[in-house]
């Protein structure tokens, strides 16, 4: 079986990627692994419910309250929102989340089904600029080598991207068009987006590095893009997606918070 699964091109068994797997549809539970018992207290709450909202989990009576806070909306979309934007404030938690649930995607989720041999998956975490990237990278990598399972699922860490088992590679980017073509995407992590060329005549505007990500992620059923940025201007993509469709039940899902609601122990 082990030779089959060779030439197949399929991994091979592995107890602590069978252990990641479990978590496949338990989000929030993945994030009390990784977090650890803060993630069950109040300063956690508004992620909490947003973590639930994006992953089709259950919400408590207050996680419900929070969600209709930050929404607009009486309830929760049916199914595992394709599309998220959360305009919120700084110091929010925005950049540790997003890095979270890149892990999630990254370990949780067995994608070498959509994958032919050889071929990578990537979860994109995309900046203005390369440097930009490296906060959450920082958490992804943390998150991974700080857990004595997950650390056991990284084949091979890099400077500006960690290669995981599963054919599966979270790599940060350039916001540009060249960059993030010809890839398979998983996930795309758009970070601090409102201060990204929202202007049409620059090289590489917001809305057509978001068109561009898009077809990659075509071939992987439940593909995810997640764009989170404090706000800037009256402008660009993420303040497009705030106006057309925040408090609307048609559409992508938007959540927008202010600092304290996101991150309550920030003075």
């Amino acid at each position: 079986e082990e030779k089959q699964r060779r030439i197949e091109g399929r991994p091979l068994p592995n107890a602590d990627r069978n252990w990641a797997h479990s978590f496949a549809g338990r989000a929030s539970d993945f994030m009390a692994e990784i977090i650890g018992p803060a993630w069950l207290t109040d300063d956690w709450l508004a992620w909490r419910a947003f973590t639930k909202t994006l992953f089709n989990e259950y919400l408590y009576d207050e996680e419900l309250q929070v969600f209709r806070k930050c929404t607009g909306l009486e309830g929760p979309p049916p199914g595992r929102p394709r599309e998220a934007w959360l305009p919120v404030g700084r110091r929010g938690g925005k950049s540790r989340m997003l890095a979270a649930i890149a892990v999630h995607l990254g370990c949780c989720y067995d994608w070498t089904r959509y994958l032919s041999p050889g071929e990578m998956g990537h979860v994109f975490i995309v900046a203005d600029q390369l440097k930009h990237t490296t906060p959450i990278l920082h958490y992804v990598k943390g998150f991974l080598f700080g857990h004595p399972r997950l650390q056991k699922l990284v084949a091979k860490p890099l400077v500006e991207s960690v290669e995981l088992v599963g054919q599966i590679k979270i790599e940060g980017v350039a916001a540009s068009i060249e960059a993030v073509r010809s890839k398979t995407v998983i996930a795309a992590l758009l970070d601090e987006i409102a201060f990204w060329q929202p202007d049409e005549t620059q090289a590489n505007p917001d809305v057509e590095v978001i068109n561009a990500l898009r077809p990659a992620m075509l071939t992987i059923p439940n593909a995810m893009q997640l764009a989170a940025s404090s706000r800037y201007a009256r402008k660009g993509a993420l303040w497009n997606a705030y106006r057309d469709y925040h408090g609307k039940a048609e559409g992508p899902l938007v959540w927008s918070a202010d600092t304290e609601t996101m991150h309550p122990s920030v003075d």
